[in-house]
């Protein structure tokens, strides 16, 4: 519907009492907006649903399978943090934009769209306030959270950013450029104070020690090097098979992972550089590795479509989230070890339960989302389905028609369907007839030979709508 009539607006145009029967879809600006009774669905005649109502900034539903078609991007999904409080998620993208969501009610908090390049990279502050992205602009923005907006302060570069970490203090950010290079700024004095020099390709990531002794850094030249963050010397350089995709420091600062492209996850001890354990057998590329906050998992994503759970200790695998349909890029742990929240170049953001595997969720825009047919996922407990008629219902469905509610029948051009909510026994394959008794309403209209006036109003009753097949 939203493809054939973008600036389409349903509008009351007829009452014979205070409450509208009869609504209308009138042209204005700024796209759909549904009546309050919200009872026309904008997923076409003919269809069966059983809906929950949501929000249009953002909406949080529960998956089973794959079920990719909830979008949280128009393009793909590069960059996901958790907020330090673990209420906030931050999904950055290539459609140049950052969201930030409220993970309980799944609601759109902002949408930041000052980038004019793919999003590569996310880090909050420790105190929650800041959030910096890095893109493929040359630009690290810090976004006021409390605000909704650019701070004054942002830093150029002479190529893409790929990768943001702050201190634990707060004070210095970190980029990972293109240029080879690891910028250190410090945000209070708006100056770079430091720049870490040794890397010969783009440097695709960095990481911070929890006490911010230790930074960090992967690169495309196939090394992660670990540098005293005081003096930016260079403590230890580790040689590996791959280009370095993501690193990342154990809660405890003893360990660093690197996920590469050559299929592994390797671990070093950070005090002594000595090897500690690989991680292999993805058969594809490592996108990203994240320590959980007890530091007793290791979380690892990559061109598989799929996240795998490690105990550290053991090298035994403990648990394998399956669903994304493309490259899962990014990934990150909750503060409170409940959630792991992952994005792809499916367009899609996902929260997996630490708790319940079986409990997964989806962070979508309902704008981009694509609405298709035959599709069942599950929300908060309950069930949504789009479904053509004579499909067989299954157990203990409700089937709710899309069509104008009325009963009326109207001279002129158009054809009035007749809705009702109904349930039937499981297995019924659906009539057209059992739910609506057309698909289709063409424009018309109509005028009724009487107007009624009163001292103060006076009320014409005029109809005119379109709805699609």
């Amino acid at each position: 519907m939203s493809r054939q009539r973008k600036n389409d607006q349903l509008v009351a145009v007829e009452t014979d009492n205070s409450e509208p029967e009869i609504y209308a879809l009138k042209q204005a600006d700024g796209g759909y907006q549904l009546s309050r009774r919200d009872f026309l669905s904008a997923l076409g005649a003919g269809a069966v649903l059983v809906t929950l109502s949501g929000n249009l900034k953002g909406e949080k539903i529960r998956l089973s399978g794959k079920n990719t078609e909830f979008k949280a991007h128009s393009e793909a999904v590069k960059a996901v943090a958790f907020s330090p409080n673990g209420k906030l998620v931050a999904s950055g993208s290539g459609d140049k934009t950052i969201r930030l969501w409220d993970i309980e009610s799944g609601k759109t908090v902002h949408v930041f769209r000052d980038h004019t390049a793919a999003i590569n990279c996310l880090a909050f502050s420790p105190d929650g306030r800041l959030l910096a992205s890095g893109a493929e602009d040359k630009i690290l923005f810090l976004w006021d959270l409390e605000r909704g907006k650019l701070t004054t302060i942002y830093f150029k570069h002479e190529a893409a950013v790929r990768g943001v970490a702050f201190g634990p203090y707060g004070q210095i950010v970190a980029s990972a450029v293109g240029d080879h290079q690891v910028y250190l700024w410090d945000i209070r004095s708006e100056k770079r104070v430091a720049l870490l020099e040794g890397h010969t390709r783009d440097v695709n990531c960095v990481a911070f020690s929890p006490d911010g002794t230790v930074i960090a850094t992967g690169s495309a030249d196939q090394t992660m090097r670990i540098w005293d963050a005081k003096t930016g010397i260079e403590r230890y350089t580790f040689r590996l098979d791959g280009k370095v995709n993501s690193v990342a420091i154990s809660p405890d600062g003893r360990w660093v992972v690197a996920g590469t492209s050559d299929y592994t996850a390797r671990i070093w001890n950070i005090e002594s550089g000595q090897y500690y354990q690989s991680f292999h057998g993805y058969g594809q590329a490592v996108n990203s590795v994240a320590f959980s906050l007890d530091g007793k998992t290791l979380a690892i994503a990559g061109n598989d479509d799929t996240i795998r759970l490690w105990n550290v200790a053991s090298s035994i695998l403990k648990t394998t989230f399956e669903g994304h349909s493309g490259d899962v890029s990014s990934i990150a742990f909750s503060p409170d070890n409940r959630w792991l929240v992952s994005g792809s170049l499916d367009k899609t953001v996902r929260l997996w339960s630490l708790l319940d595997k079986d409990q997964v969720f989806a962070l979508f825009d309902p704008k981009i989302t694509e609405k298709t047919a035959a599709r069942r996922v599950r929300q908060m407990g309950a069930a949504t389905m789009t479904l053509p008629c004579g499909t067989p219902l299954p157990p203990d469905a409700t089937c709710i028609c899309d069509c104008i509610a009325t009963s009326r029948t109207y001279p002129g051009s158009e054809t009035v369907c007749t809705c009702n909510t109904i349930t039937v026994p499981s297995g019924t394959a659906l009539a057209s007839n059992m739910v609506c008794v057309c698909n289709t309403i063409t424009v018309g209209s109509y005028s009724r030979p009487r107007t009624y006036y009163n001292s103060s109003r006076t009320y014409y009753y005029t109809r005119s709508y379109w709805y699609p097949n």
